[in-house]
Order: C-alpha cells, then sequence, then structure tokens
C-alpha cells in the first residue's frame, strides 16, 4: 500500500486517506522520503526512541506506517507537516501553554492542551497548571503549592485524612507535582 501522502488520488482536507483495498497500486506520485521507501516499509520514528532500520534489518522487525494509522486503537498516529510543538519531556523550568494558564487562572475546570483538545482538570492540577510559567523550578512550586495550602486554597489528604504538618505537606506536595508535571507533558499542556 502507497502511504497517504503518495496516494494517487487527492482527497479533500476532511477526508481519510486511502484505506489499503483502495490505495493505487501505480508508483508514487512524489518523491518524498515516505514514497522513497514505497512499497516498504516507512519507520515510524514517533513510535520508538531507537534509530530507524536499517536495509539490512529483517522485515519482520520493520512496521509500515500505514498499520499505525488504520488500527482499532485510536489516537495511535496524529499525521502532521509540523514537529509538535510541545515539550516530550518537562524541563527543570516547566512552562505550561498560556492559553492552559488562564484558564486554570480562571478557575475552569478544563484546560485545552497543544492538540486542541479539552483536558480535564481536578483542584491540584489546576492549582499547578496555573503556577507553570517556565520561571519556577520544582522547589518554588512546592513554596508556593504550600503556600496555597495554608492559606485555605488547596487541602492535602493522605489515606483519607487531611495533613497539617507542613514538613509532611511538602513532601507529598514534592511527590505529586513530579507526577502532575509528567502528565501534563504525556497531554500536550507544556510547551518548549
Amino acid at each position: 500500500m502507497a502511504p497517504a501522502a503518495c496516494a494517487s488520488r487527492r482527497a479533500s482536507p476532511s477526508s481519510r486517506p486511502p484505506s489499503p483495498s483502495s490505495a493505487s497500486n501505480g508508483p508514487p506520485p512524489s518523491r518524498s522520503p515516505a514514497c522513497a521507501a514505497w512499497p516498504g516499509s516507512v519507520w515510524a520514528a514517533a513510535r520508538s526512541s531507537t534509530p530507524p532500520p536499517s536495509p539490512t534489518t529483517p522485515p519482520s522487525s520493520r512496521v509500515p506506517l500505514w498499520q499505525f494509522y488504520g488500527t482499532a486503537s485510536a489516537n495511535v498516529l496524529d499525521l502532521s507537516t509540523r514537529p509538535f510543538p510541545g515539550a516530550a519531556r518537562p524541563s527543570p523550568t516547566p512552562a505550561a501553554r498560556p492559553l492552559a494558564r488562564w484558564q486554570a487562572e480562571r478557575g475552569s475546570r478544563h484546560a485545552t492542551n497543544l492538540r486542541h483538545e479539552a483536558s480535564g482538570l481536578e483542584e491540584f492540577a489546576r492549582q499547578v497548571l496555573r503556577l507553570l510559567d517556565g520561571k519556577r523550578e520544582a522547589g518554588d512550586l512546592v513554596e508556593a503549592l504550600a503556600a496555597c495550602v495554608a492559606g485555605g486554597g488547596l487541602s492535602i489528604h493522605h489515606d483519607g485524612d487531611a495533613v497539617g504538618d507542613p514538613a509532611r505537606v511538602r513532601t507529598i506536595l514534592a511527590e505529586a507535582l513530579g507526577r502532575q508535571i509528567e502528565g501534563f507533558a504525556r497531554g500536550g499542556l507544556l510547551v518548549t
């Protein structure tokens, strides 16, 4: 099957690429790298951090790009002509998308990610998101969240009981903060 970019028929912007049964069997009209590899496998770099297979790699370990696109699982592969603008991993001073921070500051229970999807926010996530301005390190974020707890804007519970000890609050916040920021990176809410 030819990759979607190599299909010989034109598709409207809202239509899906041709299915394997309707794809052209002729030579690809374009000379893009994906088309140059046609009808062979096209390496999906987003799938793995390992380098693309060499021509001597056994065919059983190569993955055709169309297998990702047409699978039953949703959101396996997003095709785009531009690199994703979000941060794959949080930086030491993480920054959230300005629109998402604005939404969090106004008390919204949803924030719009870089894929233009609404992400649900619980109160802790909302408090963290509004602080991610790209100027604060983890320690500064923990202190800001601890001040929020002390001021009554956020409550910390462990095993169903409210935690009041400031040292214990900071420990719990530090652990939860790391997980939350990783989740923001996976969810497309952090920028580079």
